[in-house]
């Protein structure tokens, strides 16, 4: 059962299936499951929701506030250098799909220079093509230090325009359907059958499959062995592959998520990605910690212009010194400040740079509020003229 799941039908859906509520929260569920909702001619959509959508949303409204500039990322041209440049040297903590550590590696392998290289990553990155070393063999590729070789001398020349983009590699779902229309004579829903099969991974369709997909190839010329390199290399490809209207999709918000960093970071763009919170929700991402993002800011938030979200400031780099020697541990539970402690503090903190430093703020804040761990913050996280008593050393708790 997936939790977004929703069957979808023309007709009233107690009239085509039966339904009952569930018990733990009175939810109205279909008693069919999927295969067998969809044999009877219902369709299932997923709705899912995206929190980097509300963090982009949070970043546009803190832009226009303290930069007065109403960005319209729907109508953003693709080819920023900044957004690629960040891409490519892999300072990509916060940037949607392309934060993990293994996915920054592969970024500054790759070396992305165009939209078509964003939506190739994020649809390489994926099991199936990781298994036929694809993602490696792409940025290899692409930057010519691998040679683009044919799956099968025989292939080359029909299967150039079908993957001439993607250097002689499988991407796409689509790209295998096309495959099968110009090589075995597929129709375009045939083409779809075979690819759904391959994704189920059932011995007997996919004997079935193979059946046709190898007589249809050899009817139009091509032998037993191109047949068999070509089925081996799309086998494990189909394991989890995405269509292409879904990696492009991905990618726009990679893209933006990448231009706000390049641009707004970190006085706008940083504050509102709120690391803590997105990273401990998101429970298959342990290594892009609060830790993580505070060990690469060169900048802090002031005291004295805090009112409900984090403005940011960046300092000099001197001031923090080399970034191997900068760390920043979170709270007693290893996850960073929670949310509710961080907005404690601000209602704390003078409101509208009244002064008054850190001494002020830790009195005014609740005891629930006061449980942050800081690096040590440059003079401007104090304002003008803040004493050396307001000034935490080196890992100081403010307690």
């Amino acid at each position: 059962m997936h939790a977004a799941g929703v069957i979808m039908s023309s007709d009233p859906i107690i009239d085509v299936i039966p339904v009952m509520r569930r018990i733990q929260d009175g939810q109205v569920i279909t008693q069919f499951d999927y295969p067998t909702s969809e044999g009877l001619g219902l369709i299932k959509m997923d709705f899912l929701g995206l929190r980097n959508l509300t963090i982009i949303s949070d970043a546009l409204e803190n832009i226009k506030m303290n930069r007065g500039v109403d960005l319209d990322l729907e109508h953003l041209a693709l080819d920023d250098p900044a957004s690629y440049e960040l891409l490519a040297r892999g300072d990509t903590l916060g940037v949607f799909q392309l934060d993990g550590g293994p996915m920054r590696s592969l970024l500054k392998l790759m070396k992305p220079d165009n939209f078509e290289d964003i939506s190739a990553v994020l649809a390489l990155y994926r099991p199936g093509p990781m298994g036929a070393n694809a993602h490696t063999d792409y940025a290899l590729r692409k930057n010519k230090i691998q040679e683009v070789i044919p799956i099968h001398p025989e292939l080359e020349e029909p299967l150039s325009e079908i993957l001439g983009g993607t250097y002689g590699l499988i991407v796409y779902q689509e790209q295998v359907m096309a495959v099968a229309q110009k090589l075995a004579g597929y129709s375009l829903g045939q083409a779809d059958i075979l690819r759904r099969a391959m994704g189920k991974k059932k011995k007997s369709e996919l004997d079935k499959q193979f059946a046709g997909f190898s007589q249809g190839m050899q009817d139009n010329g091509y032998s037993m062995e191109a047949v068999k390199t070509l089925w081996d290399i799309l086998l494990p490809f189909s394991d989890y592959a995405f269509n292409k209207a879904h990696s492009a999709a991905y990618g726009v918000i990679s893209y933006w998520t990448a231009y706000l960093k390049a641009h707004y970071a970190p006085n706008t763009w940083l504050p509102c990605s709120r690391p803590w919170a997105t990273t401990r929700t998101n429970r298959r991402s342990t290594s892009t910690s609060a830790g993580a993002w505070a060990s690469r800011s060169y900048r802090r938030t002031s005291t004295n212009q805090a009112s409900t979200s984090l403005l940011w400031e960046p300092t000099s780099a001197s001031e923090w010194g080399h970034p191997q020697r900068r760390r920043q541990r979170g709270g007693s539970d290893g996850g960073g400040p929670c949310e509710r402690g961080r907005l404690h503090l601000l209602q704390g903190l003078p409101h509208e740079g009244s002064g008054g430093g850190l001494q002020q703020a830790h009195h005014r804040v609740p005891h629930q509020g006061r449980r942050v761990r800081l690096p040590r913050p440059s003079p401007a996280c104090f304002g003008h003229g803040a004493r050396r008593s307001d000034r935490l050393g080196h890992h100081a708790q403010a307690q």
